[in-house]
């Protein structure tokens, strides 16, 4: 009796094997044991896993790709260009601090005689307070004289001056004088050379040169100057006696 039992239960068990089966499962479908070989089920859960590593090291590149966008890692800050701009840029901002300072120097050493009417006036050592540029801006029907006993003058600025006499005596280091935006204006030059004279936009202006003060590498540079003049009386030379 017992082995009729036993032979029932045995035949109402079921079997378990592995059974071919050629149709693979949908990608949205779960990975089924029983629908898969043995093979085939542990290369399909190799692949997946493979996949989902590769979908976490994309996410995670494009949030660092992210990050380094934010704070501006994306323009390549260690490059080599980036290196040759970052220096260039900063010897830009030496060389303007550099500007700057001689700029402020520039103004600090600048003497300027401005907005007078009807003067008369010889400027001294004590009044330009012994500054070495002059500037004689917005004078009206002045007789202004720059005596030869002012040293160390570097340079003289006249500008927008109407109706004027300026006189120039004294010797300047770079041997150079402006004058601009000026009208009716007599420029005398006596005592010291001056090897340069710009004038720019000016109208009815005189240039008179004392005796051998004006020679043949001296130069008077203009642009947009209406009846500019010029008189001087220069030096003969000595004739070699044969």
């Amino acid at each position: 009796m017992s082995d009729i039992i036993n032979k029932v239960e045995e035949d109402e068990m079921p079997i378990i094997e592995d059974v071919p089966n050629t149709k693979e499962p949908k990608e949205t479908e779960p990975i089924r044991r029983d629908n898969l070989p043995q093979k085939d089920y542990y290369k399909k859960w190799d692949n997946f896993t493979t996949e989902e590593l590769d979908n976490l090291d994309d996410e995670e590149k494009k949030e660092k790709e992210e990050s380094d966008r934010l704070m501006g890692k994306d323009k390549a800050l260690y490059s080599d260009a980036h290196k040759k701009d970052k220096t260039t840029h900063e010897a830009l901002k030496e060389a303007k601090k550099v500007w700057d300072r001689r700029r402020e120097e520039e103004i600090q050493a600048k003497f300027e005689l401005i907005d007078l009417n009807d003067e008369n006036k010889i400027l001294t050592s004590d009044e330009i307070e012994n500054k070495k540029v002059i500037m004689l801006k917005n004078l009206k029907n002045c007789n202004i004289e720059l005596p030869g006993n002012l040293y160390g003058i570097i340079k003289i600025f006249i500008e927008k001056c109407v109706e004027c006499t300026i006189t120039v005596k004294c010797k300047m280091i770079t041997s150079h004088l402006e004058v601009s935006h000026c009208e009716t204006l007599n420029l005398n030059v006596e005592e010291e050379e001056i090897h340069t004279v710009q004038v720019d936009l000016c109208k009815n202006v005189n240039l008179h040169y004392g005796k051998g003060l004006f020679k043949e590498d001296h130069r008077i540079y203009s642009a947009g100057c209406l009846n500019l003049n010029m008189k001087t009386i220069m030096v003969e030379k000595e004739k070699r006696s044969s």
